[in-house]
């Protein structure tokens, strides 16, 4: 997404060949019911060039070398050698920065200030940007001409460039198999501080998770509830989600600065009781990059 400034002219121009990049990145992929049951959010207003017939690839490229760089916020360390070959692919100059935490709050800093640094937003946090930053007009939204017709209406606004898979892990170093094969087992003591998550209050795709388990999975849940501990469940509380997620809470979980520290709490060598947790898959490079003993927790219910 592009940032609301009087250079919103020169990022369109610059934009065309970064389309991978001028996005908002996705938590976990929808399932069905959320993919069906919404309809997608409209965007406001358009650039000529968001229309297949209004879309100029050599003339967005030639505009967009007579004007300054570009710099690209995201929230992996990718985005630095991803603008670099841009850069050298179209002969622009473009940026690529990190930011993994705090990006929202940043780009609202920048804005109120007058000094805008980043131009190009990549993040997971979709309705702080839908909601707040499109709305309020700190952003703007843009969808390259030529790839509109081969992307999903749903995926458009904000524009979404990939969704990122998540899943539990363990050490199969230290197990042979998967520990866990039910979800409310890391609410029993046997789990009591024993696994670790990427801070929910830092890391926005978590209580996507939580919430979205609420609105879809109670029947499941409880039904896990019952093959876990024979009884059926009951609870105070609104859904079966928000008591799973108020007893892991009580169960004393290891809160992380994000997946990476994860990956290594859960894959470091040499461990003898390691942790267990959640993950984005990217982070299984770390196998090959770190000598990580990651592995995944397949069959796990529900």
């Amino acid at each position: 997404m592009y940032r609301s400034t009087s250079r919103v002219r020169r990022l369109a121009l610059a934009g065309a060949a970064l389309a991978l990049l001028v996005t908002a990145c996705a938590p976990p992929g929808p399932t069905a019911t959320e993919a069906t049951s919404s309809p997608p959010l409209v965007q406001k207003s358009t650039q000529p060039d968001e229309d297949p017939a209004g879309f100029d690839l050599e003339a967005l490229i030639a505009a967009a070398r007579t004007e300054p760089g570009i710099t690209i916020y995201d929230q992996t360390t990718k985005v630095v050698d991803t603008a670099k070959g841009f850069a050298a692919k179209y002969g622009l100059e473009a940026t690529g920065v990190k930011v993994e935490l705090g990006a929202i709050d940043k780009v609202l800093k920048e804005n109120q200030s007058g000094n805008v640094i980043g131009d190009v937003v990549i993040n997971e946090d979709l309705p702080t940007y839908a909601v707040e930053l499109l709305d309020q007009g700190v952003l703007v939204n843009w969808v390259p001409g030529d790839m509109k017709n081969s992307i999903k209406p749903e995926d458009q606004y904000p524009l979404i460039v990939h969704y990122g898979p998540m899943g539990w892990v363990y050490n199969n170093q230290t197990y042979s198999s998967c520990p866990v094969s039910n979800i409310w087992q890391l609410t029993d003591d046997e789990f009591d501080g024993r696994v670790a998550m990427a801070d929910p209050l830092s890391n926005a795709k978590y209580s996507y998770w939580f919430n979205t388990m609420a609105l879809n999975d109670d029947a499941a849940l409880r039904d896990a509830y019952k093959q876990h501990f024979g009884t059926e469940l009951t609870t105070n509380e609104p859904d079966a989600a928000h008591e799973w997620v108020k007893r892991f809470a009580q169960n004393n979980p290891k809160l992380t600065r994000n997946d990476e520290e994860v990956s290594e709490a859960v894959g470091a060598p040499g461990q003898q009781e390691p942790s267990f947790g959640p993950i984005s898959m990217a982070k299984f490079r770390n196998i090959a990059g770190k000598g990580y003993h990651l592995a995944l927790c397949d069959g796990m219910k529900p």
